[in-house]
């Protein structure tokens, strides 16, 4: 038991417009929900999923090739539960 929950936040590359990868990146965040859910069915009341887009690059050069797969992720973060 804990109190402690998991912000699953999803990235993208700059490639294409914003608000495609707004969508795109909470897409990625809610497929790792899922996949958590399956394997630890408490998840989906400690989770949340978010898409952040492109607004917080690692590389960012937008290229579409292999350099920006860091920009390509999906991130776990631990928060309290509120």
């Amino acid at each position: 038991r804990t109190d402690l929950c998991l912000d699953v936040v999803g990235h993208c590359s700059k490639t294409g417009p914003e608000s495609w990868n707004k969508s795109l990146s909470l897409m990625r965040a809610e497929k790792v929900q899922q996949m958590l859910e399956t394997v630890l069915p408490d998840a989906g009341r400690r989770t949340r999923a978010e898409g952040r887009g492109s607004t917080e690059n690692v590389v960012g050069i937008g290229t579409d090739d292999e350099r920006d797969v860091l920009d390509r992720r999906v991130e776990l973060v631990i928060v309290n539960c509120s």
